[in-house]
């Protein structure tokens, strides 16, 4: 769906300023609860057969965790035989999908950008 480039004529039901601002704070929030847990990551990658069920699949297990210095890692797990039929993947190719960062997008990166209100959609499920 393309984002129309113009806003649009309905008003935000909260100002967009204040929107922008409540959300920032969730990520500021985010981020400085993630540096206080440790977790397992699981990057799997399916491929789907002609009737729609899963016919092949790759799977990587990482841990991060703290070291004595404060430091966090990712540790390998686990990783299972690969079953895909079509795309051909190097062996660390999930490990290193596993390895990207969450980038909260927090209160001091705001002023970076110019946000527009374009209008709010009704969500149906």
């Amino acid at each position: 769906m393309r984002i129309p480039t113009k806003s649009g004529a309905e008003k935000a039901p909260i100002p967009p300023d204040e929107i922008v601002r409540r959300f920032s704070a969730q990520e500021d929030a985010y981020a400085r609860a993630l540096g206080n847990y440790t977790y397992r990551r699981t990057v799997r990658l399916e491929e789907l057969g002609p009737d729609g069920r899963p016919a092949g699949q790759s799977e990587v297990v990482s841990e991060i965790v703290v070291g004595d210095d404060g430091s966090r890692r990712q540790r390998p797990v686990s990783r299972s035989d690969s079953t895909l039929h079509v795309l051909e993947l190097e062996p660390d190719a999930l490990e290193a999908l596993g390895r990207m960062a969450t980038f909260p997008f927090g209160e001091s990166q705001v002023s970076d950008y110019n946000f527009v209100y374009q209008a709010a959609e009704p969500v149906t499920t």
